[in-house]
C-alpha cells in the first residue's frame, strides 16, 4: 500500500493501481471515477453498437447511461456515480 498527502498535510489516502482498458494509472482510492478519467485524458467510456461512436459522460449525474464501463467482476457501472476503489480494472463498453 503506498500513501499520498491531499490537499492539506493532515489528509493522507492510499494509492492503488487502476487499470482502464489495458492501461494501468495511479490512483487514489476514493477519488471521483469521471474525474479521474477525464484529468487523464480517457474520453471513452464506451462505444455506441450501431453507429460505433465512441461515448463519454453526458449529464454527470447518473441518469445518461453514457458513462457506463465494465469493471474485474464483469458488473457494469456508470462512472459518474462510482468511487476508485483498491486494484480496480475497467473495459469501455463495446470495445
Amino acid at each position: 500500500m503506498s500513501l499520498e498527502y491531499g490537499a492539506s498535510s493532515s489528509e493522507i489516502r492510499e494509492v492503488t493501481q487502476l487499470v482502464v482498458n489495458g492501461k494501468s494509472y495511479d490512483a487514489c482510492v476514493g477519488e471521483s471515477l469521471l474525474g479521474f478519467l477525464f484529468q487523464n485524458g480517457i474520453s471513452s467510456t464506451s462505444v455506441n453498437l450501431v453507429t460505433k461512436e465512441v461515448r463519454f459522460a453526458f449529464c454527470g449525474m447518473g441518469m445518461c447511461s453514457e458513462c457506463e464501463m465494465i469493471d474485474e467482476n464483469g458488473s457494469i457501472l456508470r462512472v459518474c456515480q462510482t468511487s476508485i476503489r483498491r486494484n480496480m480494472t475497467l473495459t469501455s463498453r463495446g470495445i
